[in-house]
């Protein structure tokens, strides 16, 4: 391409993506090729990046293009390499489309299984707490239930061993019964 954004060049790939000949594209200004007639906004965006790049700047972003095929949307990396002469002076631009489509995909997918696994692990927070309460309240009330059973040892059952020790029980059972 021209520093001026006439379209010199194109290669096979990039004709047959947007369904044209090498004739019907080389020669116009490449903000009014297939690739870039989508929207107004687009084309400026392009007009100030290849006036950038014939600044000698190199010029990167990214856009979405319609397959002439298919006519799906994808998701393009878009570049202007400058090329200069020995003098430093911008001889002519290089155009390149890199079709990144299944990386977005991939990207919008991980990012949907991360929320999900966030999702997950909020749900799994919340049974953990469920459940530490739950072992808590059982911890509680085993405890309980011991305290109940000493208090019921003491107060009842050692009552009865000493009236049995006084009357003369078999010194046998008596030492059963402290035992257990």
């Amino acid at each position: 391409m021209t520093p001026d954004g006439t379209l010199i060049e194109a290669n096979e790939t990039a004709v047959e993506f947007a369904g044209v000949k090498k004739s019907e594209v080389c020669g116009k200004p490449f903000w009014e090729t297939p690739w870039w007639t989508h929207s107004a906004e687009m084309q400026d965006k392009l007009r100030n990046a290849i006036k950038k790049a014939a600044e000698g700047e190199f010029v990167r972003f990214e856009t979405t293009h319609r397959a002439a095929a298919d006519r799906s949307i994808h998701y393009i990396d878009f570049s202007l390499k400058p090329i200069k002469d020995e003098h430093g002076k911008v001889k002519f631009l290089i155009p390149e489309g890199r079709d990144i489509t299944e990386l977005r995909k991939t990207e919008e997918a991980l990012k949907e299984s991360e929320s999900m696994l966030r999702e997950q692990k909020l749900v799994l927070e919340q049974k953990n707490l469920a459940l530490n309460e739950m072992v808590e309240h059982i911890e509680r009330t085993k405890n309980r239930i011991k305290e109940d059973i000493a208090i019921n040892v003491d107060e009842t059952l050692m009552p009865i061993v000493e009236k049995l020790k006084r009357n003369g029980a078999s010194p046998k059972y008596i030492k059963l019964l402290q035992y257990h």
